[in-house]
C-alpha cells in the first residue's frame, strides 16, 4: 500500500492545542524510581515548599486537542486518536518535564536540559512565544513550587523537514534560569559514546499529558507515561518507509496497545541507565492515523544523533 504523508503545522493564527503523545500503559504498577518519596513524603514536601515564583493558573480554555494532523504520519485516511492504557505519575515522577503553551493557544510537551534550555520537538517551535511551566503534576491549577516562564527565543534544526519530520528538534532559550528543586530538575542526556547505541530492545518511558481517553475532547488535566519498548529502524521502516524513518529516528513498539498518542509533542522519552538514573534518548515525533492501540510504532527524534548540535547551540557539556 503506498505511504500518504500528511501534516498540520502549527501556525500563530490557528487556536488549536498540540498536544500529542501520551503515555499509558495497561495498568502497570508504576515503577520505583531509586530514592522515590513515598506519596506521604512528597504531601510533606509539598507543605514545606516555599514558592519561588507565582504558580502559574493554567487556563482550562486551553485544552482542546491538537488538530487531526499535526505532528504525525498518516498511513489511511482514518483519524483515531486513542490514548490506551496509562498510568498517572506522581509529582516530581519526571522533574525534567516541561508543558509548553505555544502563542496562547497551542500546548507541547518538552524537557529541561539546563537551567536556561527546554529540548522539544521542531514542529513544536513554529510559534512567536512560548510559555514554559516546569514542576507541575496536574495543569488545570497553580501548585506549590511550580514556574511559569515565557520566552521568544527560539533554535530550529536548520535541516528539519516538516513533510518528513527529519530533523524533528529544536531548544527554547528561557529569560532567565530556573532553580532546581524537588519537582524541578535536569533531564539527563546520553554520552557521546552512545552514538552507535540503537537501543533497540530497551524498555523506555515516555510521559505527557495527552487525551486520556479516544472520545475526549481535552487532553488529560494529570502527567502520565508509559513504557514502551525500543525496536529497530529497519522494522519501523517496514510500517512508515525509509523516507520518515532515518539514521536519526527512533522507534517503539506499540504492541500491546501500549504506545505514545495525541497530546505530548516535544516530549521526553528516557530509560534507565545502570548506575540507576534515567537517561532521555527520545524526542516525541509522531504516531500512527491507524490508531495509537493498532500496534503500529511511534516515531522519536533520537537524541544521540543530536548531542553536538545541542552542546554547540546551549554550552551544555555533553558526557564523553
Amino acid at each position: 500500500m503506498k505511504l500518504f504523508i500528511a501534516f498540520c503545522i502549527l501556525a500563530a493564527a490557528s487556536a488549536v492545542d498540540i498536544r500529542q503523545i501520551r503515555p499509558e500503559v495497561r495498568y502497570v504498577e508504576p515503577l520505583r524510581e531509586p530514592e522515590m518519596f513515598t506519596i506521604t513524603e512528597w504531601q510533606r514536601v509539598i507543605e514545606n515548599m516555599q514558592p519561588r515564583i507565582d504558580p502559574p493558573v493554567l487556563d482550562r480554555t486551553m485544552k482542546k486537542p491538537q488538530p487531526p494532523f499535526a505532528g504525525k504520519i498518516f498511513i489511511n485516511a482514518k483519524d483515531e486518536s486513542r490514548i490506551v492504557n496509562g498510568a498517572v505519575a506522581v509529582r516530581g515522577q519526571f522533574p525534567w518535564q516541561a508543558a509548553v503553551y505555544i502563542d496562547s493557544a497551542s500546548f507541547c510537551g518538552g524537557s529541561l536540559i539546563s537551567t536556561t534550555y527546554i529540548l522539544t520537538a521542531a514542529h513544536c517551535a513554529q510559534g512567536a512565544s512560548y510559555r514554559v511551566v516546569l514542576g507541575v503534576q496536574n495543569i488545570t491549577r497553580p501548585e506549590t513550587g511550580s514556574v511559569s516562564l515565557t520566552t521568544t527565543s527560539k533554535i530550529v534544526h536548520p535541516s528539519y523537514n516538516p513533510t518528513t519530520l527529519n530533523n524533528d528538534i529544536a531548544l527554547l532559550r528561557l529569560p532567565s534560569a530556573v532553580t532546581l528543586s524537588t519537582y524541578i530538575s535536569l533531564s539527563r542526556l546520553p554520552r557521546l559514546s552512545d552514538a552507535s547505541n540503537t537501543f533497540s530492545g530497551t524498555l523506555a518511558t515516555v510521559s505527557g499529558w495527552g487525551k486520556p481517553t479516544d472520545a475526549s475532547t481535552s487532553v488529560s488535566d494529570v502527567l502520565r507515561y508509559v513504557s514502551v519498548p525500543v525496536i529497530t529502524n529497519t522494522a519501523c521502516a517496514g510500517v512508515y518507509g525509509s523516507t520518515v524513518v532515518v539514521a536519526s529516528t527512533l522507534c517503539c513498539s506499540g504492541a500491546n496497545g501500549l504506545s505514545s498518542c495525541n497530546g505530548d509533542s516535544g516530549g521526553p522519552l528516557v530509560y534507565t541507565e545502570s548506575d540507576g538514573q534515567r537517561t532521555q534518548i527520545g524526542v516525541v515525533s509522531f504516531v500512527a492515523s491507524a490508531g495509537c492501540a493498532s500496534g503500529n510504532p511511534s516515531g522519536y527524534v533520537r537524541v544521540t544523533s543530536f548531542l553536538n548540535w545541542i552542546s554547540t547551540n546551549t554550552g551544555i557539556a555533553i558526557r564523553p
